[in-house]
């Protein structure tokens, strides 16, 4: 069975940081934003992974990072739904092959995010110090 980091261009940058074989769960992300792009048309979402990587680069460990952010872009946008709203807690975040398209879908509290695309790619990937605890 795929992962997710199976169904996104270029995941070297994640695998090297999580392993190849290791991909970090989608379950339990803080989702921090969607930005609605007219060009592509995409969809981007930034995101906080539920865990740190156990061989995080030297400088982020340096630095007292904690926290691995990604930035997901769904390219080639077909359909996107918003259902519900939420602004505090945790999300769970499934990406799926459909036919001939990628289907993301956001749980996030009572909110449902639906995007529907013909890609999608991990734009970004950083790290900072923070606290992932919510309440």
């Amino acid at each position: 069975m795929p992962t997710w980091l199976d169904l996104v261009e270029d995941p070297r940058g994640v695998r090297s940081i999580y392993g190849a074989n290791s991909p970090p769960s989608l379950e339990k992300i803080l989702l921090h934003e969607i930005v609605l792009q007219r060009d592509g048309p995409s969809a981007v979402l930034r995101f906080d992974l539920p865990e740190f990587p156990t061989s995080a680069p030297r400088k982020w460990r340096d630095q007292g990072f904690n926290v691995v952010q990604v930035g997901l872009t769904m390219i080639g946008v077909k359909d996107l739904s918003l259902t519900g709203w939420n602004h505090r807690g945790w999300a769970s975040m499934e990406l799926a092959l459909q036919d001939d398209s990628l289907m993301l879908e956001v749980l996030w509290g009572s909110a449902r995010i639906q995007v529907q695309s013909d890609a999608a790619a991990v734009t970004s990937i950083s790290a900072y110090a923070g606290d992932l605890c919510l309440e």
